[in-house]
């Protein structure tokens, strides 16, 4: 029962993970594009 719980609790934290890193990762692209305009 404890390990079927952990295995959800971790496949979720995995799921958010992914989630976070994306964001992060789509923010940073675009900070760059801002930045390169600012910089035209």
């Amino acid at each position: 029962m404890l390990a079927a719980l952990f295995t959800v609790y971790w496949n979720v934290f995995d799921a958010s993970y992914v989630c976070v890193i994306s964001l992060m990762n789509a923010y940073a692209m675009m900070d760059t594009t801002e930045t390169r305009k600012a910089n035209v």
